[in-house]
């Protein structure tokens, strides 16, 4: 039985002064059984603080790129949307703790 390709996946959010909830967003979505090849996170309004904690991810290794896209939530997720490099496309809220599954259940339909 031939192997499936892997499924290459941007996981979108926005977020506006989330520093409370950020880090374990980002954890949560860092240990999904299946990772997101990409985390792009749409900042409306971010607060130092917000930024120092996605920096630290980012210099740690965690594959988010940052989006600039003042408005409200359908304005980020669509910048957001926008600036994801893969065709597959999964979106959550910051305020979220995803399951280690939740990503490897959402595509499954997929394969």
């Amino acid at each position: 039985m031939p192997t499936q390709p892997k499924l290459k996946v941007s996981l979108i959010t926005t977020e506006r002064n989330e520093a409370s909830d950020i880090g374990a967003f980002i954890d949560s979505a860092l240990a999904q059984s299946m990772p997101p090849d990409e985390i792009r996170d749409c900042r409306r309004r971010v607060h130092r603080r917000t930024l120092d904690v996605i920096k630290q991810r980012i210099e740690a290794g965690a594959p988010i790129k940052l989006v600039n896209a003042p408005g409200n939530r359908s304005v980020g997720r669509n910048a957001a949307t926008k600036a994801a490099r893969n065709e597959i496309i999964a979106c959550t809220d910051v305020g979220s703790r995803l399951d280690r599954d939740w990503l490897t259940t959402s595509l499954s339909p997929l394969r």
